[in-house]
């Protein structure tokens, strides 16, 4: 008896030192077609919706993990050197209040959003004849329904006004 619980709370501790991969963290989130996803400079992903002020979704990232979020998106040329530095940057240490309700500087680096300057088209429609892709390239995002058109999964905003597939 007090060996199972002994490996129960060993088989526990081992689990939490586990860093869930960010694609699993990516998918788990609760997103729109015409929303966008945000790395904020706390170093919490939000999922936004198409008013881009509401936060449906949320997932405070590690270093660990968000080192891995920047390798991806750096894939992408034309954002590859205005992806800020997040050194030092934790999103377990963001108060909870603020995980929905983000301070004004990290919503508005959204705000530029609304007024792309490049063209796209934000029409969602889906083209289940395009694969998902590892590697999305250089395709720029006003939402994530562009990205699904790409054969993306996810639009993401780290510079303000430019959304990258990832």
């Amino acid at each position: 008896m007090k060996s199972s619980f002994f490996l129960s709370i060993l088989t526990g501790l081992t689990s939490a030192a586990t860093v869930e991969p960010i694609n699993s963290i990516l998918n788990s989130l609760t997103t729109v077609p015409t929303g966008v996803l945000q790395l904020g400079s706390d170093g919490v992903i939000r999922s936004y919706g198409p008013d881009l002020k509401t936060v449906l979704d949320f997932a405070p990232l590690d270093p660990a993990q968000i080192s891995e979020l920047v390798t991806m998106a750096r894939s992408n040329s034309i954002i590859a050197d205005r992806i800020p530095d997040f050194k030092g940057v934790n999103g377990h240490d963001v108060p909870i209040k603020e995980l929905a309700e983000p301070p004004a500087a990290i919503t508005d680096a959204l705000v530029a959003a609304a007024n792309l300057d490049y063209p796209l088209d934000s029409t969602p429609v889906v083209n289940p004849l395009v694969e998902k892709r590892n590697d999305c390239g250089n395709v720029l995002c006003k939402n994530i329904s562009v990205c699904k058109n790409s054969g993306c999964v996810f639009c993401f905003f780290f510079v303000p006004g430019i959304g990258a597939c990832v």
